[in-house]
């Protein structure tokens, strides 16, 4: 347990141990930069704009590594179900063209095509294999959406309302007029 205390970063409620404290706090400076925040207020909705990019940006990765994930079996399973070669020589190929061997990526390519079948079908087969955790991923990066142009909305309200004030400010000078302060002779008595 003394060894896990130690791999750990600062606690970020954040950032996961896979990502970089660093590109959050980089990502949240860009937008600041980009909106401009006119207050503590529009600051806090910046914030919350980019850690909800920050959101959408991880789910986007979780779903591409659920597919990922199924495809060598995806691959094997069809291979088999096309009887295109033996099983242990399927397990190699698939192995091979895991490791992006390009003769084994070729092979494959010339045994899909010639059933009619392309690595857009493995693709298919390794979706179709994941698709309700793909699914709950994309309501998830749907909510975060939500949130972002939530975000986005409040900043272009806070950012209205300042300018209103500003002005508003700058009227109130207007209205009342600089009294000037005119040098004046007394006249000796």
């Amino acid at each position: 347990m003394p060894e896990r205390v130690r791999l750990l970063r600062e606690a970020s409620p954040y950032v996961l141990p896979t990502e970089s404290p660093a590109e959050l706090e980089q990502l949240k400076r860009a937008v600041r930069e980009a909106l401009n925040p006119p207050d503590s207020i529009g600051e806090i909705y910046a914030d919350e704009f980019a850690y909800c990019v920050w959101l959408a940006r991880r789910f986007q990765r979780a779903s591409s590594q659920g597919v990922k994930k199924h495809f060598g079996d995806a691959l094997f399973d069809i291979l088999r179900e096309l009887d295109a070669c033996e099983r242990d020589e399927a397990a190699e190929l698939v192995d091979s063209w895991s490791r992006d061997e390009p003769t084994a990526k070729a092979e494959i390519r010339a045994i899909l095509q010639k059933y009619g079948k392309s690595e857009y079908d493995v693709e298919a087969e390794a979706i179709r294999r994941c698709l309700n955790n793909l699914t709950a991923i994309e309501q998830l990066r749907t909510s975060s959406d939500l949130g972002r142009d939530k975000a986005l909305t409040m900043f272009a309200f806070v950012q209205d309302k300042w300018a209103k004030n500003q002005r508003a400010a700058k009227g109130a000078v207007a209205d009342h007029p600089v009294v000037g302060l005119a040098h004046s002779k007394r006249k000796a008595g």
